[in-house]
């Protein structure tokens, strides 16, 4: 069941290369993702700890990246996921566009309570890419 639960865009004037190496540094997560209170890097990725209720409190996360795309493969005991971060630089503005798709992979939750989920999260996802932003310049 791969379902794509939403999607966020913000801008950011910060060069895209910084914004791409944020991204990629799994150590630097809870630097703009402030629900995460500990990352332990691995040698596949790291393994996320939160101390806010969360649908996953611990996961293990993976990382690719291709060109200007940047994936994060979330597993935890309830959902799986894939974020994709797709990252556009307009040279003509100096501005680096920053799109966000969540997609679940697989989850114990039942549908409706996914769909009941869906504007807290996509709320809170936006506000992290703020976050990052406010880092990356």
């Amino acid at each position: 069941m791969t379902t794509m639960l939403f999607t966020n865009m913000i801008t950011t004037t910060a060069p895209i290369d910084r914004v791409r190496s944020l991204l990629a540094d799994l150590s630097q997560l809870a630097l703009w993702n402030r629900s995460i209170s500990e990352v332990q890097l691995t040698d596949q990725g790291a393994e996320l700890s939160r101390t806010e209720t969360a649908i996953n409190q611990q996961e293990s996360i993976q990382i690719q990246t291709a060109g200007q795309q940047i994936i994060y493969l979330g597993q935890g005991p309830r959902l799986s996921y894939q974020l994709i971060f797709k990252l556009t630089a307009d040279h003509g503005e100096q501005l680096t566009l920053i799109r966000e798709e969540f997609m679940v992979l697989q989850s114990t939750l039942p549908r409706p309570l996914l769909a009941l989920v869906k504007p807290t999260a996509k709320k809170a996802f936006y506000h992290n890419l703020t976050n990052l932003v406010r880092l990356a310049e």
